[in-house]
């Protein structure tokens, strides 16, 4: 059996505490604070990971995505500001769909999203 994954987040006995780590890594009198330092070693290296799908606005089927997108979050928004418990959850789900085609996901990776489908 593998060795399970070390993710680097959490503390690590064998490399010692997050905050351990913090505490060498800041040196005296550096504009970082524990919190900064901690967000910019760990979080931005993960989100670096993310298979992010950018958008090329020159496409205009691309752009049209983008607009469509942009649409339903601004409609969201307004609802929210207007009534804080407005159900938003057919305009979310609609954005979801978008965003299942924009990566092109199949039915079956969309069940495993959402949850209602149970990994192999």
């Amino acid at each position: 059996m593998a060795a399970p994954a070390q993710s680097g987040i959490r503390d690590n006995h064998a490399r010692g505490s997050v905050g351990d780590f913090l505490r060498q890594e800041l040196k005296p009198g550096a504009d970082l604070d524990l919190v900064t330092a901690y967000f910019h070693r760990y979080f931005t290296q993960f989100i670096e990971q993310l298979p992010i799908c950018p958008i090329d606005f020159a496409k205009s089927a691309e752009n049209a995505i983008n607009d469509t997108l942009v649409a339903l979050v601004d409609q969201i928004l307004a609802a929210k500001r207007a009534d804080a418990a407005a159900d938003t959850s057919r305009l979310e789900a609609e954005i979801d769909r978008h965003v299942y085609a924009l990566y092109g996901l199949t039915e079956a990776e969309i069940a495993l999203v959402e949850g209602s489908a149970a990994p192999h």
